[in-house]
């Protein structure tokens, strides 16, 4: 496709994810305008004029995002969304609009100087004009993809992210409520201790708003959340019981599922 011909346009483009991809579609070679809440640009005047309209809001406006702005699509065009969650976003995409559907998942953040190597996720729902390009895009910058349908992701999501920042922030709330000065235990930190505290700083760096809303929006997190205090609780018992063999059975169970590779 021809370059000039294709205006990329960001809504919500001011945030940091926004940010970040106005600079890489920029840097590809693309024009690309935004429209938000403080550009005098607004989000109905970029729809119209956008080849590709890329969805960058909070996760509580998006789909209301999408239904306001769908109809203004051309049916050549292409709308994407970057949000963590898949399901609604795309139903919605394709319920209010009728252009291409991609929805998108960058397993990154804005901190990240490139994409190389960097995992992202597609989730094609209507169309095969715009698929090859974005692939192509993506690829030609070191990105890897994986293909998958919204339900899908969004299950695989709820223990990516789900468990792994609520057990961040559990561990956070637990090392701040035993009072214990941060400069002893860094001075008697073993290296994997050292690197779980280093990921928890840069978890309570960030905007609460936006892990809230990761974990609450996805259904399949609360039930992964549940099945781990369960699994929690038997550690808790086993310790409080001095129990070996739970131990071993617990080492045995997740090894079995590690050596499969399924």
């Amino acid at each position: 496709m021809d370059k000039k011909s294709i205006t990329i346009g960001l809504v919500g483009g001011s945030g940091k994810m926004g940010q970040w991809f106005r600079r890489f579609f920029t840097a590809a070679g693309y024009s690309v305008e935004i429209a938000g809440r403080k550009t005098a640009l607004t989000p109905v005047e970029l729809a119209r004029k956008s080849r590709v309209l890329v969805v960058t809001v909070p996760i509580a406006v998006t789909c209301a995002t999408i239904k306001e702005l769908g109809p203004y699509l051309a049916k050549d065009a292409l709308i994407m969304d970057l949000t963590s969650l898949k399901k609604e976003p795309v139903e919605a995409m394709l319920k209010y609009s009728g252009a291409e559907v991609i929805g998108t998942h960058p397993l990154f953040g804005p901190r990240e100087r490139s994409l190389k190597g960097k995992n992202i996720v597609l989730c094609p729902a209507r169309g095969q004009r715009w698929l090859p390009w974005l692939k192509d895009l993506f690829q030609s910058y070191g990105g890897h993809l994986e293909i998958m349908s919204p339900d899908e992701h969004d299950r695989a999501m709820g223990i990516v992210q789900g468990l792994v920042h609520t057990a961040h922030m559990a561990m956070g709330m637990t090392v701040a409520g035993s009072k214990f000065p941060l400069s002893t235990l860094g001075s008697v930190a073993t290296p994997n201790f050292k690197k779980k505290l280093q990921q928890v700083r840069r978890l309570f760096s960030q905007d609460p708003t936006l892990y809230a809303q990761m974990l609450f929006y996805n259904p399949y997190v609360l039930p992964i959340l549940e099945s781990y205090m369960d699994d929690l609780h038997r550690l808790v018992s086993a310790v409080r019981e001095k129990e070996t063999a739970a131990v071993e059975k617990v080492f045995a169970g997740v090894r079995l599922y590690i050596k499969s590779g399924k």
